[in-house]
Parts: structure tokens; sequence; C-alpha cells
């Protein structure tokens, strides 16, 4: 279950798997980059305020430690950055390939898990 969620992770937090060489910080920004001043800000906190609330449902996942939550949500953070650096220049019908893949994988071994159960 907390392996799909880091698949999710990448998704709902718009990390970049984009396929354009030139321009990258544009493409990133997306239309934030249109905006300034005042407006700016409330997307730009809108956006925070999405990332604390998601790296918090993984802050849940552990349920009863602190120390291993906080663990469990820095180790999220490592990932999902290191995933998001390492495919910055990955075509986009390759990043989906690659997702429907491991999803595919992850619900087989799913299946496999609820025969024990």
């Amino acid at each position: 279950m907390f392996l799909a969620l880091l698949i999710i992770l990448l998704l709902k937090l718009k990390k970049s798997p984009f396929d354009a060489p030139k321009a990258h910080q544009e493409i990133v920004g997306g239309v934030e980059v249109k905006f300034s001043g005042t407006f700016y800000g409330i997307i730009y906190m809108a956006k925070m305020t999405e990332n604390i609330f998601v790296y918090s449902l993984v802050f849940l996942f552990d349920g009863v430690n602190w120390w291993l939550g906080m663990i469990l949500d820095f180790g999220a953070f490592l990932a999902v950055s290191a995933v998001d650096n390492a495919t910055a220049r990955v075509r986009i019908d390759h990043l989906v390939r690659a997702i429907y893949m491991s999803a595919f994988v992850l619900a087989i071994l799913a299946i496999e898990g609820l025969v024990y159960v």
C-alpha cells in the first residue's frame, strides 16, 4: 500500500517528466511564470500547502510511532526528489509505460498477498 502511495506522490505533486530539451525551468514553472506579486504568492502558498497535506498523509502511515513516521516522511521526500531529478528528460510516453508496468507488478503482488491472508 505504501509503495502505491509513493507512485501516486509523483503524480499528485506534479513533478517534472518533461521531454523538452530547452527552457526546463519555464516548463516546470507552468502557469506561475505569467504571475507576480500577491497573486503569485497565493499560488505558491497553495502549492506548498498541498505538499504539506500530501506528506502529512505519508506521516500518518505509521500511526503510533512519531519517529518512524518522520523517517517515512523524510524517505518519501528523498525518493520523490530523486525520481524527479532522474526523470527530468524522460519522454512522457516512456514514463507512462514505466508507471503502468510498476503499478501492474504491484497489483499482482497485492493479489498474491491476499492469497496468504
